[in-house]
């Protein structure tokens, strides 16, 4: 019979905070309360139980407190914030090194709790895939967090990650199917707009002029270039005056720097293509050069150059087994998804993926 880990309050010294797991600050344990107890009051105060890493934890919509007086239990408001919402060490243990830094996950988590106890939507800068996959795959079995990445267009390279309490549905797809107007809040498309038919402007180039006006790359997420005419970037709306004040040229090219509207997003839908192949394995080396049409040797010097990505992590090996759902990038050539790995009568594998 557990009892319920609360966090008593110096003003208040019979009061307890009722939180999840050790809270930061002065931790004690009430004397008495037993989980059954505070389960037992929590429905009429329209709290949840449910459980946190295989122990009984409590889900309340605003902070409450359980006062001690005369031998009897009650549940009242606080006003002061429970930390430990999440669970910091076990995060932390499993997040990979190689994919996610150590600082950046410990400030995701904080965004994270801050989101949980202030009921709000909070949101981390632009981050690469890797960085991105690896924090959404940490935070998905949560049972009252929300995780979601943004970058302005589904297929962006650098998105944000937002969190939110799962039950607030911030972050769902309203009935429409649109994206929940939160992540175009957070997000904003600016246009950076001069003739360069004579003088052409690479990405880099305009890349160049963003960081020239002070601005941070993790605070810029995809630059679209658009032709002869500029290039368009996605950023945060904090970021827009800064660009608009110290970003006038790219290379000898004047520009004119403004907000535009994101139906005015000029990114082209990628075009798909289903590939089936059947082959001996499920290498790397074979259902990658079957999926994008080149000579298996070629494949294996792509994969040695550190050209080939799966799952937006460098290959090692040619002989690296593929499976279901992995992502297979080659710089230059695109993108393969697994869908399908089957076994033929023969003892094949019969392999379903997207090329785009």
């Amino acid at each position: 019979d557990h009892k319920v880990c609360l966090h008593r309050s110096a003003a208040h010294p019979t009061k307890y905070s009722l939180g999840k797991g050790r809270a930061r600050g002065s931790i004690d344990m009430a004397r008495g309360i037993r989980s059954r107890e505070a389960f037992g009051i929590a429905p009429s105060l329209g709290m949840r139980r449910t459980h946190v890493l295989g122990l009984p934890v409590l889900c309340a919509p605003r902070q409450w407190t359980v006062a001690r007086s005369e031998g009897r239990s009650s549940l009242s408001r606080a006003s002061s914030i429970t930390a430990g919402l999440l669970p910091r060490q076990d995060l932390l243990k499993r997040a990979a090194p190689t994919d996610i830094a150590p600082e950046l996950m410990g400030h995701a988590i904080d965004l994270g709790e801050k989101a949980m106890q202030e009921w709000s939507v909070t949101a981390t800068e632009f981050l690469r895939a890797p960085e991105r996959m690896a924090l959404l795959r940490l935070f998905e079995p949560l049972a009252e967090l929300r995780a979601r990445a943004a970058g302005g267009f589904p297929q962006a390279e650098r998105q944000r990650v937002f969190f939110a309490r799962r039950e607030t549905e911030e972050l769902e797809d309203g009935t429409d199917g649109n994206a929940p107007a939160v992540l175009e809040e957070n997000l904003a498309l600016v246009e950076l707009r001069g003739n360069f038919l004579f003088d052409r402007a690479s990405h880099r180039d305009f890349l160049g002029a963003v960081l020239g006006a002070g601005v941070s790359r993790e605070r810029i997420g995809d630059i679209i270039i658009v032709g002869d005419n500029g290039a368009q970037v996605v950023t945060s709306p904090k970021i827009v005056p800064i660009l608009e004040q110290g970003v006038s040229s790219v290379r000898s090219v004047p520009v004119t720097v403004r907000t535009v509207d994101w139906d005015e997003l000029q990114v082209r839908e990628p075009v798909k293509k289903v590939v089936t192949t059947v082959e001996a394995s499920t290498r790397l080396d074979a259902v990658a050069s079957a999926g994008f049409g080149m000579s298996r040797s070629k494949m294996a010097d792509l994969v040695k150059a550190g050209d080939v990505l799966v799952n937006w992590k460098e290959a090692k090996a040619a002989r690296k087994e593929l499976k279901a759902k992995d992502m297979v990038t080659v710089r230059g050539k695109g993108r393969l998804e697994i869908i399908d790995i089957s076994t033929t009568a023969k003892g094949r594998y019969r392999v379903k993926a997207t090329r785009y």
